[in-house]
């Protein structure tokens, strides 16, 4: 399946995001960033998988930069926004 943020496949095994900053563990990587390193949260429904979406972190100024969650429940996303934009 493909969205506007590319094809969803589940890359991200695991994240967390606590009072200091957000983890997100990778195959090959484990990416961390401060939460004042984040400018924008956005999500996109999967369409096909009622109830989940592709959670974007953007932590830089272009696309490049951007960090992806799949298949996150979307009743999660706007409690997400708000707990890192805070």
């Amino acid at each position: 399946k493909k969205t506007k943020f590319g094809l969803v496949s589940p890359h991200v095994r695991a994240s967390a995001v606590r009072a200091h900053g957000v983890a997100a563990g990778a195959k090959t990587r484990t990416t961390k960033l401060n939460l004042d390193q984040i400018r924008s949260v956005t999500w996109e429904n999967i369409s096909g998988f009622d109830g989940y979406c592709i959670l974007v972190l953007q932590a830089g100024p272009t696309d490049k930069s951007n960090l992806f969650f799949y298949f996150v429940p979307a009743q999660y996303c706007d409690d997400i926004r708000r707990c890192i934009m805070a």
